[in-house]
């Protein structure tokens, strides 16, 4: 009877882990961008908070910004090539019945990418469970681009409608963003398409839940990984020249002693 009760046990953790497992952020797809060096600055820092407000879109920035537990419904294939509705800018005409409103049915997130560096290079970078097959696609949008992104509105009239009054003060202290140097602004457009076969129902069009990161990139390596191969080397430096040297001397010390007693 104990060894079936603990062949029971040996199932349950399996079962268990196999849960874990299938929950875990197991798919990764990323996006790598450089910033011209002789981009200049486009002067949108001090309303990128407004825009970001009025728009309902995150703002990251680096050297590293993460944000969990993102929620986006698959992009029907067939609506590939259908424009981006803006909900900020009025119209005369009521939206179109295939328009891609934002809420919590979202088809797609768009990220404001601020305070970058011209001459750096950064990656942005998705993840989700092993168990939602998906396909992310991310693309980076320009200011001046937004023509072919978001047709029914122009920049000037997406920048207007954020800046109809004065732009907060830089030394704000409630502003997430107070101190950072101006620098140059993209886009982040993020859609997920479902790439898998199932026998169950309108499984397609499941949220799908993942994390994204901006980073910047040293030597093409991400930002947190740079600050965890620095932390490597120097822990091997110190091991081969200072604790290994010492550890050495005092073992020869012990084995003269040794011998003297």
């Amino acid at each position: 009877m104990g060894a079936v009760t603990r062949h029971c046990w040996y199932y349950y953790c399996l079962l268990l882990g196999l849960l874990c497992a299938s929950l875990c952020l197991a798919n990764t797809e990323k996006c790598i961008f450089a910033i011209p060096a002789t981009q200049t600055e486009d002067g949108l820092q001090p309303w990128v908070e407004r825009l970001s407000n009025d728009l309902s879109w995150p703002v990251m920035v680096p050297k590293h910004t993460g944000l969990t537990n993102r929620m986006l419904f698959p992009f029907p294939p067939e609506r590939l090539g259908l424009p981006y509705f803006n909900p900020l800018v009025v119209h005369s005409d009521p939206p179109p019945s295939n328009a891609n409103l934002t809420g919590p049915h979202a088809l797609e997130h768009w990220y404001i990418l601020a305070h970058l560096a011209p001459g750096r290079s950064y990656e942005a970078r998705v993840s989700y469970p092993a168990s939602s097959p998906t396909d992310f696609k991310m693309e980076i949008v320009e200011l001046d681009q937004f023509s072919d992104y978001l047709p029914l509105a122009t920049p000037q009239e997406i920048v207007a409608s954020s800046t109809q009054s004065d732009p907060p003060a830089s030394d704000d202290p409630a502003s997430s963003l107070a101190g950072r140097p101006d620098g140059v602004t993209r886009f982040l457009r993020v859609r997920a398409l479902y790439a898998g076969f199932s026998h169950i129902q309108d499984r397609d069009k499941q949220p799908v839940y993942y994390n994204i990161v901006l980073e910047q990139l040293y030597f093409y390596i991400p930002y947190q990984a740079y600050k965890l191969a620095v932390a490597i080397v120097g822990a091997v430096l110190f091991a081969v020249f200072v604790f290994n040297p010492l550890a050495t001397r005092m073992i020869l010390a012990l084995r003269d002693k040794s011998k003297l007693e």
